[in-house]
């Protein structure tokens, strides 16, 4: 079944928190991440080694049909992630969204680019609280988040007073900024097919899920070797499962075929914008994937421990009717 909200309901999950519409700093689970040891923090902020766009456009360009920026917390909330309202100025000096991350190529510059937390971390609100719950489904929808970066690049292109903000907030004199127009060209192009490859018309995922399976094998047999025959049509998309205890499985994904987990994350990060190189054989499999950031990321999801209901929260279980309800 595929689910469409209508603009009256997407409102509305926005105006009771439901995608991160409320700004209040959020209450954490016990769930074995504390101060103390700094995971989530890690986990938030690490980079895996995505490239969607040049780090500093993230905080000059505008929505497409508006002036208000991309990285604006309530665009963000739009798309279905976390903004970060009280960010940490140590982990997080430049106010990131929640698994959105600085990944810092020494080839290539600073890019903006997500790792695990976008997808595995959400939150809810409850009489005004915002209660965070880490390693799990998150609402975000990357569809739409690649289809507002690439609306918001034809249209700063398009548009030559849009241009212009966008040049005056990064400081670009003239030579600077025909160079980022052929760079925009280019992230608008790449753009262009990921999307055709991540979904077709009949299965667009939404919010909360996606067909990682088709979006990875599709960046990396078709398009990284170049071969259009590999293609195959994403029609799968499902919801983003939760990570607590994952270590402990011997396979992973809902149809639990991934029994490598370097492999599996490897993957997942190449399916995110990740680059590969399979054709030049002077650089044959290099790639943008950081190797020591995606292990460490598996050891500190080995640590979190699945949530407890928060009775100082949301009340107290009626037992009886969790008997009932256990069979």
């Amino acid at each position: 079944m595929n689910v469409k909200l209508g603009k009256l309901a997407l409102l509305s999950l926005v105006a009771t928190g439901f995608l991160a519409g409320c700004t209040g700093e959020p209450e954490y689970l016990d769930q074995n991440w504390t101060e103390e040891n700094q995971l989530r923090d890690k986990f938030y902020t690490t980079s895996q080694g995505s490239q969607l766009i040049p780090y500093e456009w993230f905080f000059a360009l505008e929505n497409a049909k508006s002036h208000k920026l991309i990285s604006s917390h309530e665009e963000i909330s739009l798309l279905g992630y976390l903004p970060d309202y009280a960010p940490d100025p140590l982990t997080n000096p430049d106010g990131l969204p929640v698994g959105f991350v600085k990944d810092e190529d020494p080839k290539t510059g600073d890019w903006l680019g997500v790792n695990c937390a976008a997808c595995h971390t959400a939150q809810f609100v409850y009489n005004n609280r915002v209660v965070r719950i880490d390693g799990a489904p998150s609402m975000g929808d990357f569809i739409k988040l690649y289809r507002t970066v690439r609306n918001s690049l034809h249209a700063t292109l398009a548009d030559r007073n849009k241009f212009k903000r966008f040049a005056r907030r990064l400081g670009l004199n003239a030579s600077q900024s025909s160079k980022v127009r052929t760079e925009m060209r280019a992230i608008v192009k790449e753009l262009n097919g990921t999307i055709e490859r991540g979904v077709s018309k009949d299965h667009e995922p939404g919010y909360g899920r996606v067909d990682a399976f088709s979006g990875i094998r599709n960046e990396v047999f078709q398009h990284d070797l170049g071969i259009k025959e590999n293609f195959r049509p994403s029609i799968a998309p499902v919801s983003y499962p939760f990570l607590w205890g994952t270590p402990d499985l011997q396979a992973v994904q809902w149809t639990g075929n991934a029994d490598n987990p370097f492999g599996r994350n490897a993957g997942q990060v190449l399916g995110v914008l990740g680059r590969l190189d399979l054709k030049n054989p002077a650089t044959l499999f290099e790639s943008s994937i950081r190797r020591d950031n995606v292990f460490l990321m598996e050891q500190w999801v080995r640590e979190l421990k699945a949530p407890k209901w928060p009775a100082h929260i949301l009340g107290r279980i009626d037992q009886a009717a969790a008997q009932r309800g256990r069979a």
